[in-house]
């Protein structure tokens, strides 16, 4: 049985009229009516579950004081949806771009839901209208596409990203859009910069930014100006890459785009990080992170607390890294955005074993390996290998072993030698404290073979401590006091690491146990 869409959304129209659109400070008070009547002629029909259900999430929806963003706008993007189904297909184009939310960017929905996290519902929204509005203006269509790229490439799916801004320039071409026209060439250029065709990306941002001038749209040029710096950042021209954020910002400053602001200043952070300039790096990732927290971007806050972290990393400063990460980790929840989620996870793991907190780091990478099953594979290998080696600080040696076993098969199997090197070392460490001295020694001395053609041998320095280790509690202590010279001189190389400090410590201290115990004994030892 069908109803009249006219006759019954009489009603629906005078209760939507006379509710406060400001109310609970979600929405701000529009100038437009929402008028969800089709004329008396229509002979356009509504399913009842439509109606109804249409006119519950407009009106009898109510989130809850706790709601998460998306809740809060559940009721508009669900009346989008039975809009769409129903065949409101003018009146279904109203809501994602002309219900003004009261967000420090007064940005309408369909933007919302990108700086939210929200992708595949802002894909969603874009694509209900696209397939159900046969007779789309094409003005419209072309920021459907585009914006249904953006919501592609965030997503990570290039090549649907790629198709929808290819689409939208040719449309763009077709009816002289000059300013979607620029956005599509941006989006062409982001699909190649993820994809390290710097070239294109290039030609494409410089496009990009060649049209933002013609039509004198200067937030358009700043943000194509940060888009090419990025690519010099990435070719390692960090000087040049600084020139086009500095010009990007003198932009951003004259106009009311605050994220864009936000985003280059990040950018600079990004540079002097690369540059090893950490406490530069972190007056910028700070400053972006304020801005950031003021517009309520959470993408922008996660990022920027977890650049900072990693600059505090940098510079030793692990109890700064950590309170970092974990404020990091709080804002992810929501949406969930499992690469960053894991990624921080596992330095967060990282931060946690040097200050000792050994438990916590093995729940960060036991947490880790849960999450990132599908992508960052390199560092799974990195997060069974540490497990092993937390599992010997805390004295669980076949645990240790387990999962250094683990580690040596990921890395054997991919061809990473450094962490093969790492894994062998940990399983020879967990042989020694089981009192299978022989066993031990062999694990060190293939782990050495692998560092020998490496030219990072700081693993090397570790293990010749290990080996050194190995050979005091053999009571041989001239080959250990040998095996601790070679370590210190091989960790004298690496002063700049992070965990130099705390590994040459340990080799004095392994030194000093050595000599007292050569003095138990009657023969004259080279000390």
């Amino acid at each position: 049985m069908t109803n009249n869409f006219a006759e019954v959304d009489v009603k629906i129209k005078q209760i939507i009229e006379s509710l406060d659109l400001a109310a609970g400070g979600e929405l701000a008070p529009v100038d437009i009516s929402l008028d969800l009547t089709i004329g008396e002629s229509s002979e356009i029909y509504l399913e009842d579950i439509h109606n109804g259900a249409l006119k519950w999430w407009l009106v009898e929806y109510q989130p809850e004081p706790d709601a998460s963003n998306i809740e809060k706008v559940q009721g508009y993007l669900e009346a989008v949806y039975h809009l769409c189904e129903s065949g409101a297909w003018i009146k279904a184009r109203e809501i994602p771009f002309f219900v003004p939310f009261n967000s420090p960017t007064g940005d309408p929905l369909h933007q919302l839901l990108n700086t939210w996290g929200y992708y595949s519902d802002q894909d969603s929204l874009y694509q209900q209208i696209l397939d159900s509005d046969k007779d789309l203006p094409l003005d419209l269509k072309v920021i459907f596409l585009n914006g249904r790229g953006d919501a592609k490439f965030d997503m990570k799916q290039d090549e649907e990203a790629y198709e929808c801004y290819e689409l939208a320039l040719s449309i763009a071409r077709k009816i002289h859009n000059k300013q979607q026209e620029g956005m599509a060439l941006r989006g062409l250029g982001k699909v190649c910069w993820a994809q390290k065709d710097y070239k294109n990306s290039i030609y494409y941002f410089s496009s990009h930014l060649k049209l933002a001038k013609e039509i004198n749209n200067t937030q358009q040029i700043g943000i194509a100006l940060q888009n090419i710096g990025n690519v010099y950042r990435c070719l390692n021209q960090h000087e040049k890459a600084l020139e086009y954020y500095r010009n990007s910002y003198e932009i951003c400053n004259t106009t009311d785009d605050l994220r864009g602001k936000a985003k280059t200043i990040l950018s600079f952070g990004k540079s002097y990080s690369f540059k090893s300039q950490y406490d530069t790096a972190i007056l910028y990732f700070c400053e972006s992170l304020e801005i950031f927290r003021n517009i309520e971007d959470p993408i922008g806050k996660r990022e920027a607390s977890f650049l900072l972290g990693s600059s505090y990393q940098q510079l030793g400063k692990l109890k700064e890294a950590k309170d970092c990460y974990e404020q990091s980790l709080k804002i992810t929840q929501e949406p969930r955005e499992y690469e960053m989620e894991a990624n921080t996870i596992f330095e967060l793991g990282w931060v946690c074993f040097y200050l000792e907190e050994f438990k916590q780091a093995a729940e960060c990478y036991k947490k880790f390996l849960n999450i990132a099953n599908n992508f960052l594979l390199q560092l799974q290998g990195d997060a069974m290998s540490q497990l092993g080696l937390i599992f010997n600080k805390l004295k669980e040696f076949d645990t240790s072993i387990r999962y250094s076993q683990d580690a040596l098969k990921w890395f054997q199997k991919t061809g990473h030698k450094v962490g093969e090197g790492y894994a062998l070392g940990n399983i020879g460490v967990s042989l020694r404290e089981l009192d299978k001295y022989n066993d031990a020694i062999e694990y060190f001395k293939k782990a050495i073979e692998i560092d020998d053609n490496l030219s990072d041998v700081f693993n090397k320095g570790v293990i010749l401590r290990d080996l050194g280790i190995t050979y005091r509690k053999m009571k041989m202590y001239q080959a250990s006091i040998d095996y601790l010279y070679q370590s210190m001189e091989i960790l004298n190389q690496y002063k700049q690491r992070v965990d130099y400090d705390k590994e040459f410590q340990e080799t004095l201290n392994e030194l000093e146990l050595t000599k007292k115990g050569a003095e138990t004994l009657p023969c004259t030892l080279r000390i």
